[in-house]
């Protein structure tokens, strides 16, 4: 249900006006002539997303507030306020609030015909809202829940029926609003169904009167087919007697079999015994078998291994005996190189005399060279004191020098620091100078420019004086050219005002003109690419008006902008490439479903 309304500046309700809270089922709004009791409908059907011209409007921007007390408003909103609930009662104040079902739709419109819908105080689209108020039980289709101005008068006036499909009388107003028309389709889909359920029939009962008369042909026929078949029942009945007598004799010869089998069983019992037992021995002499062969294939097995060792021993055999001829060889090398070196151990213990000799001569030479080594060292300590006591008086003269060449750098180091002091205040003092004198020239200069400056105004204000009730003469003249002009501005901003509008609603309808003109161009792009053959156009393109009649028939005949396809498939393939690619919605009408009217295109239209 409806709780309650708020509307901020549509059409007569000026600021936030709360409309409500309304009855579950029954609210009445009463009021004089203007009071704005048709605008409450008008509110919600403009949140419901219908067109301007439903809500008594040529536009959206027409819907903003506009009074003395309230001129320019920018924006208009309605929000309607709903919420669910469970009749508990049969009284109409008997129900309760489902919890957590309430919500808020709003539509904000805005002076430049552009408007946007709010769900909860969070922006949704058109297709959006549609959903949730079909979805709360809103049946936006069929309009059942709303019934506007005008609409009494012409139900009370309408027809009980219409006199064709496209006419609408009170049997099919009546069936719209139950919804049973829905049916309408299928009941005619379903007669077709019965009447081609009718021929089969009457197909049928054809063919079964033709059976039966084939039926009687055949009568005489049957009859000796049952006589042929009751013989050929004697004959089986002849011969299950005949097999009876078989089966019994075959029943003694059995029993007759069988006792002879008997007998040979009860002779067979001691061969079986006999059997038996020569299948245990035979078992035992096996498992001694077994043994007797395990024990061989060990001795084999043994046999190899020792043939293996031999084959090695042999190898180490030869082996051996190799080695023991290498070493006798390498025996006779040794004791050859013993020989030798006994020989080279006597020439040495020979050599130790020589060289004994030789140290003692070079020992002796050492020594001297020692002694001669601390005289020359001895030497040169007294040539060195010697030149100690020479270079000391020139020493200290050397040193005196240097501290008076400290104290002279020191005394030139402070004259250059206070020479650079000195030289930096007088580039101050000269810079100074410069810029001054610079400046007094400037001065001279301006001071010569305003003379001449004003020397050239005063020529100037005599010339205006002269001119000067030629000026007032022609300010005059300008003032009432103003006024003209300040009047013919007013009227021009009127007309601009005008031609805005008109130029707004051109644009809205050429807008409009452009999103069918796109939907249509691309349809027929596919046709042309062979991925939808089926589209033949626009209605209206698909035929001529004549000029007499061309606005009446746009005017009343909606459809003209409907696509005309070849069959319903090729229409869903349409629509599902237009949702696709975002381009726009259409119309379409569908050949294979007009064929029930080409009847009627013969007819004569009465006027």
């Amino acid at each position: 249900m409806i709780t309650h309304i708020v509307n901020e500046n549509f059409k007569s309700y000026a600021g936030v006006q709360t409309l409500g809270p309304f009855h579950k089922s029954f609210t009445s709004i009463v009021g004089p002539n203007g009071s704005g009791k048709s605008n409450v409908i008008d509110s919600m059907l403009f949140v419901f997303g219908f067109r301007a011209n439903r809500i008594r409007s040529k536009k959206i921007s027409v819907l903003l507030h506009n009074s003395e007390n309230h001129k320019n408003v920018e924006s208009c909103t309605v929000a309607v306020h709903f919420q669910k609930i469970i009749d508990t009662g049969d009284s109409d104040e008997e129900y309760t609030v489902v919890p957590n079902t309430k919500f808020v739709v709003s539509r904000t419109a805005f002076r430049d015909n552009s408007s946007y819908y709010m769900i909860d105080k969070k922006k949704a689209t058109y297709k959006e809202v549609t959903n949730l108020l079909r979805g709360s039980g809103i049946d936006l289709d069929h309009n059942r829940f709303l019934i506007l101005q005008g609409e009494v008068e012409q139900i009370a006036m309408m027809k009980p029926k219409g006199q064709s499909e496209n006419d609408d009388g009170m049997l099919e107003f009546l069936e719209d609003i139950i919804g049973s028309n829905r049916f309408k389709e299928p009941i005619e889909v379903l007669a077709k169904r019965v009447e081609t359920l009718n021929e089969m029939r009457g197909e049928k009962l054809n063919r079964v009167k033709a059976v039966e008369k084939e039926k009687d042909n055949l009568e005489g026929p049957k009859n000796e087919a049952v006589q042929f078949l009751n013989m050929e029942n004697d004959i089986v009945q002849q011969k299950n007697k005949l097999y009876h007598k078989y089966i019994f004799e075959c029943a003694s010869n059995e029993k007759k079999a069988t006792d002879e089998y008997n007998k040979i069983n009860e002779g067979m019992k001691d061969v079986n015994e006999q059997i038996a037992k020569i299948e245990a021995t035979k078992k035992e002499k096996d498992k001694e078998l077994g043994k007797i062969y395990s024990e061989y294939e060990g001795q084999v097995k043994h046999l190899e291994e020792s043939k293996e060792k031999f084959t090695e021993y042999e190898k180490q055999d030869v082996k051996c005996r190799e080695d023991l001829k290498h070493n006798r060889q390498k025996t006779k090398k040794l004791d050859k190189q013993l020989e030798q070196e006994k020989k080279k151990v006597e020439e040495l213990k020979s050599m130790p005399g020589e060289t004994e000799k030789a140290i003692t001569v070079h020992q002796g030479k050492l020594e001297k060279l020692e002694v001669k080594k601390k005289e020359e060292e001895e030497k040169m300590a007294i040539v060195m004191e010697g030149l100690k006591t020479e270079t000391k008086g020139l020493q200290a003269e050397k040193d005196k020098k240097e501290e008076e060449l400290l104290e002279q750098q020191k005394f030139v180091n402070d004259i250059k620091s206070k020479l650079n002091i000195a030289q930096s205040e007088l580039d101050i003092y000269l810079s100074n100078q410069q810029s001054e004198t610079n400046k007094l020239k400037e001065m001279e200069k301006n001071l010569d420019r305003a003379k001449n400056t004003l020397e050239q105004r005063a020529k100037e204000i005599s010339d205006i004086q002269k001119r000067l009730p030629e000026s007032e003469n022609m300010v005059e003249k300008a003032k009432k050219d103003l006024e003209l002009a300040t009047r013919s501005e007013e009227k021009s901003t009127n007309d601009l005002r005008a031609l805005r509008s008109k130029v707004e609603e051109a644009r809205s309808s050429m807008q409009a003109a452009k999103s069918k003109g796109k939907v249509i161009d691309a349809l027929m792009q596919m046709k042309k690419n062979g991925q939808l053959p089926g589209v033949n156009g626009r209605l209206g393109d698909l035929g001529a008006i004549d000029e007499e009649f061309d606005i009446a028939i746009s005017t009343a005949c909606g459809a003209l902008d409907h696509i005309v396809v070849d069959t319903i498939n090729t229409a869903q393939k349409c629509v599902e490439y237009l949702k696709k690619n975002n381009i726009g919605s259409a119309t379409f009408i569908g050949l294979d479903k007009m064929a029930r009217w080409k009847d009627h295109t013969k007819r004569k239209i009465s006027t």
